[in-house]
């Protein structure tokens, strides 16, 4: 079954990975029982979209989409107001859109079930 995920999937997976353990570690730092459990949650949507790409499913998909697009939209505001620089926001827009293009792929999107 390997065989049949692609990289880009592969690698869209692993930073949902990536992205809900670092939600975790922050939410050990929360002081606030209310923003631990919402950093909990988030982090184990994050490990629920994870799966859905690694089973190949068309919901993990459309979730990997939304999430990808919420990460841009949130580089974006920062940027806007000057909170980081121009090359960090690239840096922080790298994986999110790699997300957006290699998800929407018409030859990728038939894969999926």
């Amino acid at each position: 079954m390997t065989a049949q995920r692609p990289p880009a999937v592969l690698y869209t997976a692993a930073f949902q990975v990536l992205t809900g353990l670092i939600w975790l570690v922050q939410a050990a730092d929360m002081p606030s029982g209310f923003m631990r459990w919402f950093l909990v949650w988030f982090g184990a949507s994050h490990f629920v979209t994870a799966y859905g790409l690694w089973q190949m499913s068309e919901w993990g998909r459309q979730r990997a989409l939304q999430i990808a697009v919420l990460d841009v939209l949130g580089v974006l505001q920062v940027l806007l107001f000057g909170q980081i620089s121009p090359y960090g926001a690239l840096l922080r827009l790298g994986m999110p859109l790699y997300s957006i293009s290699v998800l929407r792929d018409r030859n990728l999107r038939q894969r999926f079930n």
